[in-house]
C-alpha cells in the first residue's frame, strides 16, 4: 500500500498535458523583470530624475546604491549574463553612462538591449506586438521594454520635434482626454501637453468617446470660453463629429454641406455663397470675341487723337 501511495504523485505527473507541465516550472523558475518603471522611472535626461539619479538609457537609475544589476567596467564583466540580473544567460554588454568621470561604472545589459535604434523596427520583434515575449520598442534611442516607451508616451511636451524623436506622436498635443486637462488655466497657457496622433492634424488629445453628459457640458462651457480667443476651432474640429454634435459651441464647425465655405473654420456650409470660376479656355474665347466686336479706328481718328 505504502508503495502505491509514493508512486501516485509521480503517476499524476507523468498523466498531465506537457504544457501544463512546463508552464507549472516556468511559473516557479521565472524572476521579475529588472526594469520597473515605479522603481526606475522612465526618462530622456538626468533632469528628468529626482534623488539624484542618473538617466541610463531611458530609466533613472540609483547609481549610488547597489541593485540587481551587475555592475561592470568592460564588455567582459558580463559574461553569463543571470536571468535575476536581467540576463539570459548569455554573455551581455556593459552600458556606461556619458559622465565617465561621476559615475564610472556601468550596468550590465542583454545585448538585445544595447542596440541602438531610431525607429521600432531597428530592434528585435519591433514589428510584432508589445505583448510578444522578446518584442522590444525603441526608447529614447535605445532598444528596450515596451513598458518604458508606453510610460515615455505619458511624458509632458513642449514641441512637435520632441515626439518626433522619441516617436511617441506626431504632435505635442494639447490633452483633453479628461477634466484636468481642459479646466487648467486660461487661454491654453496652463494646459496640459503629451505628444499625440490626432486624425483631424489639430493638436488635440480627444476626450473619449465614453464621456458622461455631466462632464460634456462642462467641455461645452470651456469651449464657449475658448472662443474669446479663436480655439473653439482648434478644440472643436479635433473632436470626432458625433461629439461635435453633442457640444452647442462647435455648432458653427459642423459640416454641413460640400458646397459653400464658412469664413473662419475653412468648413463648408449652406449660407456662404461660392461661385465656380470659368474654364480658362472659355475665357479667352469671350474675351477674343469682345475685342473682334470692338469699332476699329481710322488713320484720321488715330491722328486725331494723338493731336488731342
Amino acid at each position: 500500500m505504502g508503495s502505491h501511495t509514493t508512486l501516485l504523485p509521480s503517476i499524476l505527473l507523468y498523466l498531465l498535458p506537457p504544457s501544463s507541465v512546463s508552464s507549472s516550472l516556468s511559473t516557479s523558475s521565472s524572476t521579475p523583470p529588472l526594469r520597473n518603471t515605479s522603481m526606475y522611472p522612465a526618462c530622456v535626461e538626468d533632469n528628468d530624475c529626482a534623488n539624484d539619479r542618473r538617466c541610463f538609457q531611458y530609466m533613472c537609475y540609483p547609481w549610488q546604491t547597489s541593485t540587481g544589476f551587475r555592475w561592470c567596467s568592460k564588455r567582459e564583466d558580463c559574461a553569463a549574463l543571470l536571468p535575476e540580473e536581467g540576463g539570459d544567460d548569455r554573455d551581455g554588454s556593459c552600458f556606461k553612462h556619458e559622465d565617465t568621470v561621476s559615475v564610472n561604472f556601468g550596468i550590465c545589459l542583454p545585448r538585445s538591449q544595447m542596440i541602438r535604434c531610431k525607429s521600432h523596427s531597428d530592434c528585435p520583434g519591433g514589428k510584432a506586438p508589445p505583448q510578444r515575449k522578446g518584442s522590444l520598442r525603441c526608447n529614447n534611442g535605445w532598444c528596450g521594454d515596451p513598458a518604458y516607451f508606453e510610460a515615455l508616451k505619458q511624458r509632458p511636451c513642449q514641441r512637435d520635434q520632441e515626439c518626433e524623436g522619441l516617436q511617441t506622436g506626431e504632435m505635442c498635443c494639447y490633452d483633453f482626454s479628461s477634466p484636468r486637462g481642459w479646466q487648467a488655466g486660461k487661454n491654453g497657457q496652463e494646459w496640459k501637453k503629451r505628444c499625440c496622433d490626432n486624425p483631424t492634424g489639430n493638436p488635440i488629445i480627444r476626450p473619449p468617446d465614453s464621456t458622461p453628459p455631466k462632464l460634456l457640458k462642462q467641455l461645452d462651457s470651456r469651449i464657449r470660453e475658448l472662443s474669446l480667443v479663436y480655439m473653439d476651432m482648434v478644440v472643436c474640429e479635433a473632436l470626432t463629429y458625433q461629439m461635435m454634435l453633442q457640444l452647442e459651441s462647435c455648432m458653427e464647425y459642423r459640416t454641413t454641406t460640400t458646397t459653400t465655405l464658412s469664413p473662419r473654420s475653412g468648413h463648408r456650409t449652406s449660407t456662404s455663397p461660392s461661385l465656380t470660376p470659368l474654364p480658362t479656355p472659355l475665357l479667352l474665347l469671350l474675351i477674343f470675341l469682345s475685342v473682334k466686336n470692338l469699332p476699329r479706328l481710322s488713320d484720321n481718328d488715330y491722328r486725331l487723337s494723338l493731336s488731342e
